[in-house]
């Protein structure tokens, strides 16, 4: 089930990148950082890393946008040798908010996927 969930985003970047009209006004982003486990996973996972990346597909005037994003990570566990993959796929719709300034604000609502995978 987790490759069929990442199939998913992967096919409509792929589709996105081929859309000549789409090219030029796509946006791709990377993100990282700390993964700290919180309540009962904090007993379970230590402290770890996670990175995502994107892309963003605008829908037309009026800031309108379709995103998809994935992510995948990785927690040390209690059992010697044994880490956890938090693996994710998100797919997104925003809303740009105008403002005067360099800040670019916006608003979405998405649904996604988060597995854990035991390596």
């Amino acid at each position: 089930m987790t490759r069929r969930s990442l199939l998913t985003p992967a096919v409509v970047v792929s589709l996105a990148l081929l859309l000549p009209s789409q090219t030029q006004a796509q946006s791709v982003f990377a993100m990282g950082g700390g993964a700290f486990p919180t309540s009962d996973f904090g007993t379970a996972f230590d402290d770890g890393w996670m990175v995502a990346g994107g892309l963003k597909l605008p829908l037309g005037p009026g800031g309108l946008w379709f995103g998809i994003e994935g992510s995948y990570g990785e927690n040390g566990t209690d059992v010697d040798g044994v880490d956890a993959n938090p693996i994710g796929a998100m797919a997104k719709l925003g809303l740009d908010i105008p403002t005067a300034g360099g800040l670019n604000p916006y608003v979405f609502v998405g649904a996604g996927l988060l597995a854990l995978k035991e390596s």
